[in-house]
């Protein structure tokens, strides 16, 4: 994990990915947790905040945990004078201190990072955190896609990506550089799971798989990004954790 916050932190400088406004996505994707009971949440990973925002703006009491500290006051400063139940902490997943349990849990674009023994705990740590009834919501990355995609060069302004995937340990590499300047490139590094993989990782834990979504994908004969595609062909899926009882799988598309 000695990667990623040196990653985010550039990606954040480089690209901006973190400085746009609230999205009528995050807006939806904030929207859409209503159906699900509780309003505590905790969001591992906020970024810039954007959806730790349109959650408490949903009426959601927030606790947002980043591990990058300019992205962390970032996140304080966009929930600035809007008067939500927001709270921001940093550090990292493995080591914060939560004494609190939530209703929902949400880890959107990030699972993955690090060995799969550190996935184990941080799937325990979110199993401590959850509310008997709560949820947990993981982005998960999918292996084919990134099999796929291996070797893929693009340009985006005047940074250059090249998508990799090992194989042998099943994980996505994500490598960004500034044009011209190969030797200052910075690599995403996360272990992607098969839906039957997951679960039985997670099953170790005590959380059962209540539903998978299937995510998107980017269609590269259009230039565009599909936002919904069937499992076989999707970037990720949104896996919904709960507490082992013996509950059965459900699809959600």
């Amino acid at each position: 994990m000695d990667w990623s916050a040196e990653f985010y932190r550039k990606q954040s400088q480089w690209l901006g990915v973190y400085d746009g406004s609230v999205s009528a996505s995050d807006r939806s994707r904030a929207a859409a947790l209503k159906k699900y009971p509780g309003t505590s949440l905790l969001e591992l990973g906020p970024g810039g905040g954007q959806f730790a925002v349109a959650a408490a703006q949903e009426g959601f009491s927030v606790t947002a945990v980043e591990l990058v500290p300019e992205l962390a006051e970032q996140c304080r400063r966009r929930a600035l004078g809007q008067r939500l139940d927001l709270r921001v902490m940093e550090g990292d997943f493995l080591h914060v201190d939560l004494d609190e349990r939530f209703d929902l849990i949400c880890y959107w674009d990030g699972f993955g990072v690090g060995s799969d023994r550190q996935q184990q705990m941080l799937l325990s740590r979110i199993k401590k955190w959850l509310q008997p009834n709560g949820h947990a919501l993981l982005d998960v990355y999918t292996p084919w896609y990134w099999a796929q995609e291996a070797g893929r060069q693009s340009c985006v302004g005047s940074y250059r990506r090249l998508a990799e995937f090992d194989g042998r340990h099943c994980r996505m590499l994500d490598t960004w550089w500034p044009e011209g300047c190969y030797q200052e490139r910075i690599t995403q590094s996360l272990r992607c799971y098969a839906p039957a993989d997951f679960e039985a990782l997670a099953g170790a834990e005590g959380l059962a798989t209540a539903g998978l979504t299937p995510g998107g994908a980017l269609d590269h004969c259009r230039g565009d990004y599909i936002s919904q595609v069937p499992l076989e062909k999707a970037m990720s899926y949104e896996a919904c954790l709960v507490h082992k009882r013996g509950r059965g799988q459900t699809w959600c598309s």
